[in-house]
């Protein structure tokens, strides 16, 4: 079956702001696809910044904070409390228990073998790859796709089916393939947008051209010319 999203983002008029006071306003006009990943992320409240306005885009990312992500950019609204355990360290009352209990039940990740989730625990690429395909659900095993093999990956890993589909769909370019890697905050932001406007837009592959009607479509306001972070002047004493 081809997956459907669960339901459409929400027609609403959004206005978001990608200043993060380490990220400079330089890089994010230079780098397009940074923009406007970190804009539509963090205006759908998706992935967002920290409280003294930073983003710390090269801190990695862990498995229950990956998973919440893309739990809240595929669910149908609210996404249900669960309070029996999922797997042996998700108890049913950590604050991301609802979120993986969600992704068990959808067959994203199922876990390691010991019955354990290690919500801690780091994501490499291919992991990250492996549940974005599966989200999507897009087969490997049924799907036709027409690409170019594969240069730095061998066919006998396990993780070569999925690559194969991300690369196709452009989640992932060749030339940022690296099975091991831990990916940070900002590779995942562009990674998980990609993914969305091909799944939106239901498209065969990611399109940087597509990404204003993407915009458009999801209601987000955005624009190529960021500001530099300025923080909110403290309200004046009467």
């Amino acid at each position: 079956l081809l997956y459907q999203r669960e339901k459409p983002f929400l027609p609403q008029k959004l206005q978001a702001s990608v200043a993060f006071i380490d990220i400079p306003a330089q890089e994010l006009k230079d780098n397009f696809l940074l923009n406007a990943s970190l804009n539509f992320l963090q205006a759908k409240k998706i992935m967002k910044g920290y409280e003294d306005g930073s983003f710390k885009p090269e801190n990695p990312i862990n498995r229950a904070e990956f998973i919440k992500m893309l739990a809240e950019s595929l669910a149908a609204g609210e996404i249900p409390d669960k309070k029996v355990p999922c797997f042996r360290d998700v108890k049913g009352n950590e604050w991301f228990s609802k979120y993986v209990c969600h992704a068990k039940d959808r067959t994203w990740t199922q876990g390691y073998e010991d019955g354990n989730f290690r919500p801690e625990g780091t994501l490499n690429q291919a992991e990250i790859v492996k549940i974005l395909v599966t989200s999507m659900g897009w087969n490997p095993e049924t799907t036709k796709i027409s690409e170019a093999p594969l240069e730095k990956i061998s066919e006998n890993e396990w993780f070569s089916k999925y690559y194969k589909l991300a690369v196709a769909r452009k989640v992932i370019m060749q030339n940022e393939v690296s099975p091991e890697k831990l990916l940070t905050r900002k590779e995942v932001a562009t990674m998980l947008f990609r993914t969305i406007l091909i799944d939106t837009l239901k498209i065969a592959q990611f399109d940087e051209k597509k990404v204003p009607d993407f915009f458009r479509i999801t209601n987000v306001s955005f624009t190529a010319e960021p500001q530099p972070f300025t923080k909110e002047p403290a309200p004046k004493k009467k």
